[in-house]
């Protein structure tokens, strides 16, 4: 069978969607690999780069040899938090029109959530909201990992970091309360 590889990289300026379409013809023409690669947040930039709309674009990608899309960069899905900590990651809604987008195309996804940082409690649950109405909706995502924030080596060294206690509590509540999404992986942080 095929080995998955997470292709995540940023967001090249310069870079569009025949960069990307040409990578993964040979990634897949070359190795037995699936390709789970480009956050929301990369999907929404090759559309705004490429001047594409963003169902032509996943159609493209997807034809090329995308096989699905991780949840990076979704962190708190709160507008407030995220003009906080994650200046170039987009909207909660870009990051969910994506998502959407993807499993109405029939594509997999899964969904994160990076907590610790500056969200409240009530910010994480509405992001888990988020994430069980649109699994609701869709059935896309295969499956939910959560982890806690890192300071270190970020401007934000002086956030308390997030405990085992706080990382169990977050990840039995998420069990719970996502029993619509069938995997959940633990995190390696």
């Amino acid at each position: 069978g095929a080995r998955q590889i997470l292709l995540q990289g940023g967001l090249h300026p310069d870079l569009g969607i025949e960069y990307y379409e040409e990578l993964f013809r040979w990634m897949k023409a070359s190795y037995p690999i699936w390709i789970h690669g480009l956050s929301p947040a990369e999907v929404q930039h090759i559309v705004r780069v490429s001047k594409l709309s963003l169902e032509e674009t996943l159609r493209r990608l997807m034809a090329a040899g995308l096989d699905s899309i991780p949840g990076g960069g979704a962190e708190i899905l709160s507008d407030r938090v995220r003009k906080i900590i994650g200046i170039a990651k987009g909207s909660t809604s870009e990051w969910l029109e994506v998502m959407e987008m993807a499993h109405r195309l029939g594509m997999r996804t899964t969904a994160t959530m990076m907590f610790g940082h500056v969200e409240t409690l009530e910010e994480r649950v509405e992001h888990l909201r988020r994430i069980r109405d649109l699994q609701n909706e869709t059935a896309g995502f295969t499956a939910f990992i959560t982890w806690t924030f890192q300071a270190p080596n970020t401007e934000m060294q002086t956030v308390p970091m997030a405990g085992g206690f706080d990382y169990l509590r977050t990840a039995a509540v998420s069990r719970l309360y996502l029993d619509n999404v069938e995997n959940f992986q633990s995190s390696f942080v």
